[in-house]
């Protein structure tokens, strides 16, 4: 065992070493969205304990309608809301519903604060560790220091989520087809991957163009230094002993990711709404709800 801390020690810092000549640079990878793209530029919500928190309201689609405001908001980890940020989620928003995408081991680290009878909520694992064989990939990756390299095997752990986590994103969607449900929160810890997959499906099914999509997962960008420290601070990482800075170029949001997501399913699937009536277990009656109740 102590041979292997030796050697997982050495390997980080020659992935250090390398990474130093490719600083990360999460600002390059923001698009804002314009106002074509967006009706709604709602001002920040005043949340002190929510990472990534926001609206996915607002956003145009193809065919001349607007996703309402105020019914779906996609989050990092819950687990630090204040007494302040509570009462304004529950008596301003009025939220109805957390769907909580976390692997039960995260959820028993750090679950949310919300009263067990003020709203509805799910734990609906994305389990990436169900592509294992990805996630060592991503491993052998980051320790190369090869940006490339760790682009293109994170990028898988995306598809794998896709295909091994159907039925929970299918589950997380059938959520919000019932207006009882809404408002919503969708979440995981950092709000980027997970989430970002969510909020990608449920706004392709909602006709919003997929370069509005890659902009909306670019935003998590602005909350870079918020996805670092809770990557930092989480105990399951901090017992592995490596420094952070090596994960570091994975806790960007890179919309080469989501797009490659948003490509896998035309071709593996045809469409997302494909992808949702097959692999994902939802009807045409559960889009036709998701339309109607998220649409303008």
């Amino acid at each position: 065992m102590q041979l292997r801390t030796v050697l997982v020690k050495l390997m980080a810092q020659r992935a250090l070493h390398r990474l130093k000549s490719q600083p990360i640079e999460p600002q390059s990878y923001i698009t804002r969205p314009t106002a074509e793209m967006r009706a709604d530029h709602s001002a920040d919500l005043p949340l002190a304990g929510a990472v990534n928190f926001r609206d996915l309201g607002g956003y145009r689609t193809r065919d001349g309608h607007t996703v309402k405001s105020g019914l779906l908001y996609r989050s990092g980890d819950l687990a630090a809301l204040t007494d302040a940020d509570l009462n304004y989620l529950l008596n301003t928003l009025h939220v109805k519903f957390v769907c909580d995408l976390r692997n039960p081991e995260e959820v028993a680290e750090s679950a949310h604060r919300f009263p067990a009878d003020s709203l509805g909520y799910v734990n609906l694992p994305i389990m990436r560790a169900s592509a294992s064989s990805d996630e060592r990939q991503v491993g052998k990756a980051l320790f190369s220091g090869d940006i490339a390299k760790i682009d293109a095997a994170f990028g898988q752990t995306y598809i794998g989520m896709v295909d091994n986590s159907a039925a929970a994103f299918g589950q997380a969607l059938k959520i919000m087809t019932d207006p009882a449900n809404l408002p919503t929160i969708f979440h995981c810890t950092a709000g980027k991957d997970r989430t970002g997959i969510t909020a990608a499906l449920v706004l392709s099914l909602l006709g919003v163009p997929e370069a509005t999509i890659s902009a909306d997962y670019s935003l998590t960008n602005l909350a870079y230094e918020h996805v670092y420290l809770t990557a930092k601070n989480n105990r399951t990482y901090q017992a592995t002993g490596i420094p952070i800075d090596v994960l570091a170029p994975i806790l960007v949001a890179k919309p080469r990711w989501i797009e490659g997501v948003l490509a896998h399913i035309r071709q593996q699937y045809g469409s997302v709404e494909q992808y949702a009536l097959t692999k994902a277990g939802l009807t045409p009656a559960d889009i036709a709800a998701l339309r109607a109740n998220l649409l303008e």
